[in-house]
């Protein structure tokens, strides 16, 4: 699974209404050193029930976690 940022319509900045995203999940990813650790088991398990994000969201190691998950790095 892959996410392809150049056909996204979303920028910085730009709001959301809740109504728009769909039902389509989105996942994110919160911060907390090694605690973003956890971060890895959790996708996995979302990888093996089949569940295919909109989009990942992150904020510190969230970030990082959030990249490299959706670079295909699992």
């Amino acid at each position: 699974m892959g996410i392809d940022s150049a056909n996204s319509t979303l920028h910085t900045g730009d709001s959301v209404r809740l109504e728009d995203l769909g039902d389509t999940p989105w996942v994110v990813l919160g911060g907390g050193g090694l605690k973003g650790l956890a971060h890895v088991g959790a996708w996995r398990a979302l990888t093996e029930a089949g569940v295919q994000p909109a989009g990942i969201v992150g904020t510190s190691i969230g970030a990082l976690a959030g990249a490299l998950a959706a670079s295909g790095m699992t």
